[in-house]
C-alpha cells in the first residue's frame, strides 16, 4: 500500500509542470515527501523489490531537480542516491546519561524518520557497537539527525576542536540531508575522514556537511585555500555537490585530484566547484 501511495504522489507531482508556481511549489513538497518514505521503504521491502523502490527513488530524484529548476530557472543539481546500502545500516543508541547506563531514549539508523523522536527527551550520549560517546547535551530530534549516521564506517566526524580529539559535534555521510542538521554557532572546527583529522575553517555544522560529505567519495576533488594543498581545506566536491551551497566558504588557491596537487589562479569557492568538480 505504501509503494502504491509514493508512485501515485509521484504521477500526481510531476502533472505540476505545466501549472503556476505555486502548483509547482506543491508539487515539489509532495515529492520530497514521497522520497523520505523512500528511504525508509528500501529497508523494509523484500529484495525483489528493491530494484523497483531504487528506480522510482530515482525518478522522483529527477521530478525534484525539474521541479526546482521550473521555480528558480538553475540548471538540475543531480541528486545522490537516497538510500543506504543493504547491510551497512548499524543501529545506534541513544541515552539520557553520559556513560549510556541510564534511560535509552531510542534506537536510531540512517533511515530512520528523526521527526518520530518530538518531546522524547534529550540525549546525553549514543552508543555504537558497543562503544559509548559522550556528546553536548541535545534533543532527541537533533540527536537522531547529527548521530543516526554514526554506524557509517565512512562517515565523517566533525569536532568542536581543532586536534578531533574531543567535542564531537555531529557525523554525517554520502547520504545526510545537510539541511536538517543544526545550522547555528561554529560547531565545526576539524573533521576526521578516513581516519585522517583536518583543521578546517570553523563554520556551522550544516556547512560542514555542504562542504565535506563528498569527502570519501572516490572522485572527489578537494579545494584549498593554500598553494601546497597541505592545509586550510575548503572543501570536497563530487558531481552531487550543489556549488551554489557553498557561498560563504573562503576562496581556492590549489585543488587536489588523485591526490595531486595543482595550483590554479585564485577562485571563488563557486566558481572553482563548478570548475573542478568531476
Amino acid at each position: 500500500m505504501k509503494l502504491f501511495l509514493i508512485i501515485s504522489i509521484f504521477t500526481l507531482a510531476t502533472t505540476a509542470f505545466s501549472a503556476d508556481n505555486q502548483k509547482v511549489q506543491a508539487g515539489l513538497f509532495e515529492v520530497q515527501s514521497a522520497q523520505s518514505q523512500v528511504n525508509i521503504l528500501f529497508n523494509e521491502v523484500t529484495p525483489q523489490q528493491k530494484e523497483r523502490v531504487r528506480y522510482i527513488s530515482q525518478k522522483l530524484a529527477l521530478a525534484e531537480s525539474y521541479l526546482q529548476q521550473s521555480l528558480n530557472q538553475n540548471p538540475p543539481v543531480p541528486q545522490p542516491p537516497p538510500y543506504q546500502p543493504p547491510g551497512n545500516d548499524v543501529n545506534v543508541e541513544m541515552f539520557q546519561s553520559d556513560s549510556c547506563n541510564g534511560d535509552l531514549i531510542g534506537i536510531v539508523s540512517s533511515s530512520t524518520d528523526c521527526s518520530r523522536f518530538s518531546g522524547a527527551g534529550n540525549v546525553w550520549a549514543i552508543r555504537v557497537n558497543g562503544k559509548c560517546q559522550d556528546i553536548d547535551d541535545t534533543n532527541a530530534v537533533n540527536a537522531c539527525r547529527m548521530y543516526q549516521h554514526a554506524g557509517n564506517p565512512d562517515a565523517v566526524r566533525v569536532y568542536k576542536s581543532d586536534s578531533c580529539r574531543d567535542s564531537l559535534s555531529g557525523i554525517f555521510s554520502t547520504y545526510s540531508n545537510c539541511e536538517t542538521l543544526p545550522n547555528d554557532g561554529n560547531n565545526a572546527w576539524a573533521i576526521m575522514a578516513g581516519g585522517k583529522c583536518q583543521d578546517i575553517a570553523d563554520t556551522s555544522l550544516t556547512m560542514s556537511c555542504r562542504a565535506f560529505k563528498a569527502i570519501n567519495t572516490p572522485r572527489a576533488v578537494k579545494l584549498f585555500h593554500s598553494d601546497t594543498c597541505r592545509e586550510s581545506l575548503v572543501a570536497a566536491v563530487d558531481q552531487y555537490t550543489n556549488c551554489d551551497s557553498l557561498t560563504g566558504l573562503e576562496n581556492v588557491w590549489a585543488i587536489q585530484i588523485n591526490g595531486q596537487c595543482q595550483d590554479v589562479s585564485d577562485l571563488d569557492v563557486i566558481t572553482a566547484c563548478k570548475r573542478f568538480k568531476p
